[in-house]
């Protein structure tokens, strides 16, 4: 400022709306991200990654009461009559693609396993079950195997699930050793040690 400058005060700049909101829209919406990162990794997550994977608010080491199953030829039986040493417990539904896609490879599955102690309850939830799920049935040979069905939804309101398919790991006492929500890669080596580990014990 030079000497013929008259002395005025400064000004202060006003603050625009923008500055003052801006970094918390910022935070908020990278909140929003890493939710929204942390839920899909929950959903890609394969058998074999942790044992302790479960979507649907059942701890592991839960022991679960014991329930009724509905055979093909709706006989009802108690889950403590049927209980080989190891059960895998499959829900799934004809309408569900990722439910049909997993099929194949939980009956080879099965296969593999068969005679060691080891069983693979499918269960559908369709409400009219002798439709296409009927049909998904024979193509699969899941009539052969240990088939059940849930048309009023008695299972996914015991286990508490909002997803199929849900896919459940108990003991012979009904403890809960593995669950996990949406589809799994259950032929992959790691799971296979994981039956064998479970069928040890």
């Amino acid at each position: 400022m030079t000497a013929d400058q008259p002395n005025t005060p400064n000004k202060k700049k006003p603050i625009s709306f923008l500055q003052v909101f801006f970094p918390a829209i910022s935070i908020i919406i990278g909140a929003v991200i890493i939710l929204a990162v942390i839920r899909l990794d929950h959903f890609d997550s394969q058998p074999g990654d942790s044992e302790h994977e479960h979507g649907s608010g059942l701890d592991i080491g839960h022991i679960l009461p014991d329930f009724k199953l509905e055979t093909t030829k709706h006989e009802t039986k108690q889950f403590s009559e049927l209980a080989p040493k190891l059960t895998l417990i499959n829900l799934w539904a004809s309408w569900c693609s990722a439910c049909v896609s997993e099929l194949p490879s939980l009956v080879n599955l099965r296969t593999q396993f068969q005679g060691k102690g080891f069983d693979i309850f499918f269960v559908n939830i369709d409400k009219n079950p002798e439709k296409r799920a009927g049909q998904l049935m024979k193509q699969f040979g899941l009539e052969k195997l240990s088939s059940f069905i849930d048309p009023q939804g008695k299972l996914p309101e015991l286990f508490d699930i909002q997803v199929v398919p849900f896919t459940l790991v108990l003991n012979r006492e009904r403890k809960i050793l593995f669950s996990l929500s949406g589809e799994g890669a259950w032929e992959t080596l790691e799971f296979k040690k994981q039956i064998d580990g479970w069928l040890s014990e």
